[in-house]
């Protein structure tokens, strides 16, 4: 019924529109053409995504480059051109998202360097594959555990949930020493600034070390110099 319509629609935000919510913050602008007939549309023009934060489980990814460009021979597959960052812990990581969004393709980087899926496993839980499978489980039921505690102390309390630009400054870990158990550790890792972290690492017989770190980085490596006061 549409097909001998002829289409001349222009959409164009005044201002960015804003999108707050528990998941997502951040704004879009957009400046896009409805043209042809209904039996081949084509639509034209792009749209930006601007200063947009997700939250995942236990991270933020930062979107700092975000253009869908719209494709007038395929108005239902336009061009994405999307970059994101993340810090997980010390790992700086970088999301690329480009090509049809039928079938767009993605891209992920991080220093210190690690594989594609340790860094997928890295953003959605927090951990890398790489490690004891049993106290991967263990630590990723214990994550899940606390955002369920999280969840109902906000309900309970009322409590509002915001999403921050900033990443969390502290961050802490559990490192196994095998079947040993006597080994193992806790860190916790307070990042004072972008150039200097302070470490302290606590032990299972109640060892207790502090360190100062400074980071240097090289391009695309890193590398942090301690020094240990013990």
């Amino acid at each position: 019924m549409l097909k001998d319509w002829t289409f001349d629609l222009k959409v164009k935000t005044r201002d960015p529109v804003v999108i707050a919510g528990n998941l997502m913050n951040g704004a879009i602008s957009a400046d896009i053409a409805l043209g042809g007939t209904g039996a081949a549309p084509r639509l034209t023009g792009f749209a930006n995504v601007d200063r947009l934060v997700l939250k995942l489980p236990f991270s933020l990814l930062k979107i700092t480059k975000g253009v869908v460009t719209m494709n007038p021979e395929n108005p239902f597959a336009p061009k994405l051109d999307v970059r994101g960052e993340s810090r997980v812990g010390s790992n700086d990581i970088t999301l690329y998202v480009y090509g049809d969004a039928s079938n767009p393709k993605t891209r992920f980087t991080s220093t210190p360097p690690l594989s594609e899926a340790d860094i997928v496993t890295l953003l959605g839980t927090g951990m890398t594959l790489g490690g004891d499978n049993d106290q991967m489980a263990s630590e990723a039921m214990t994550r899940a555990a606390f955002i369920v505690i999280a969840e109902t102390y906000r309900k309970i309390f009322h409590k509002k949930k915001t999403v921050s630009a900033e990443p969390p400054r502290l961050h802490t870990t559990f490192n196994p020493s095998g079947a040993d158990r006597a080994g193992d550790s806790m860190q916790a890792m307070y990042e004072i600034t972008p150039k200097f972290r302070f470490i302290g690492r606590f032990s299972q017989t109640g060892r207790m070390k502090a360190l100062l770190g400074y980071v240097l980085r090289f391009g695309k490596a890193a590398r942090a110099v301690d020094t240990d006061p013990q």
